[in-house]
């Protein structure tokens, strides 16, 4: 399954003489916490708003002589399809807005890939989590 979070992201990072500057690093996160327990897709949870994973992408690795900022490696899940709620929250399309750890803009749409294929709402694919 290819359900995942994947852009590239802006990091703020700092060189030895503390200067920060702005480097880009990949993100790629599955989402495996607060996903729908009682309804699957193709045998996979659905994402629903507030669903999140760990970024498993190269930003968590520290680049010689220079120092991370400190953001967050989670990806969240913040938007979905308002007028489809599994358990009160809305699930997550391809389109969706999801929080990612970006020093400029932390919150992006059209970060989310699925290989799903045959399960849409409002035209767009529905985005599964794994469990």
């Amino acid at each position: 399954m290819n359900d995942c979070v994947s852009s590239t992201e802006i990091r703020m990072e700092f060189t030895p003489t503390g200067t920060s500057i702005f480097v880009p690093h990949r993100t790629r996160a599955v989402l495996t916490r607060g996903l729908c327990p009682v309804v699957a897709v193709g045998g996979a949870p659905v994402a629903r708003v507030g669903s999140s994973g760990p970024n498993d992408a190269e930003h968590g690795k520290p680049k010689v002589g220079q120092a991370l900022a400190p953001l967050s490696e989670t990806c969240v899940l913040r938007s979905g399809c308002d007028w489809f709620l599994v358990e009160g929250a809305a699930i997550g399309l391809l389109g969706s807005r999801v929080r990612v750890p970006d020093a400029l803009m932390d919150v992006k749409n059209h970060v989310l890939q699925t290989d799903n294929n045959w399960f849409f709402v409002n035209g767009e694919p529905v985005v599964r989590g794994r469990s």
